[in-house]
Parts: structure tokens; sequence; C-alpha cells
């Protein structure tokens, strides 16, 4: 059974973004505490997205969570926690953030975990078959 990766957690979304910012957006009962509840799904949302873009180029689950991939987890999870209406710069952020799963998907970008390679292109077109009947040397003459 896969399991999806937390890509970042509550003290990278605080270091980023401040306490004050992930508390408003996660205190849906207003009692100055943040529902866990609430950070947890959308951090693994987060991860189930970022997952199925980067197992088109990358065996899961990674060795390691490259500096990269928190990021984008990070800008995707307060993307979301904004439910509706978020601002300019958070869209921004999320838009960035899909461009760049989108990249590693495609092979533009590459990501930057020690030990592994990342494998091959799902288009890759691998041709076997007999050696050639007809070339320049068998058609002299004709």
């Amino acid at each position: 059974m896969n399991t999806v990766t937390d890509y970042c957690t509550q003290a990278d979304l605080d270091a980023r973004f401040g306490a004050d910012e992930i508390l408003q957006l996660t205190d849906r009962d207003a009692d100055g505490v943040a529902d866990t509840g609430v950070l947890d799904v959308a951090i693994a949302d987060a991860g189930t997205t970022i997952d199925t873009y980067i197992a088109k180029r990358y065996d899961l689950p990674l060795a390691e969570i490259p500096a990269a991939l928190v990021k984008v987890a990070c800008d995707m999870v307060r993307y979301a926690l904004h439910k509706e209406d978020p601002p300019d710069r958070v869209a921004a952020s999320q838009k960035d953030a899909m461009t760049f799963l989108r990249d590693v998907a495609a092979g533009r970008a590459v990501l930057d975990v020690a030990g592994t390679e990342p494998v091959g292109a799902v288009d890759d077109v691998i041709v076997e078959g007999p050696d050639r009947v007809f070339s320049s040397d068998t058609m002299t003459g004709f």
C-alpha cells in the first residue's frame, strides 16, 4: 500500500510564513489553538499532489526530501488553507509550485536527491528488431 509523504511540517510552515499566519489559517473554532486536523489534511493533500507529479520521474518514497519540495509543499498548503480568495502573492506561489512540479514530471527540472537518478521518461521509445535488410550497401546497383 502506498503512503503519502508529508513534504512539510507545521514547523516548516511557521518558519516560512510565521506562526501567527498559520494559526489564523488553521484556527477554525477560534479558540486560539491551531486545529491540527485542518493542517494535517492540507499537508496530506499537498503530498498526494506532489507524489502524483514526481512519481513519473522518481521512485517513491524519496530517501530524503529536497528543499525544493519542502518549499513547494509549504506554498501548496498555504494556498489550500486560504480556502477562498487567497491573496495574489499566495496564488502566484501556488502557480509557481505547480509549474515546478510539471517541469519535474516532464524532465525539465531535476530534484536534488543524493543517490537518486530520475527514472526514464514515460514517453521514451525503445525499439528492438532484426538488423536492417535494406541498406545503401545491399541496394547498390538497383
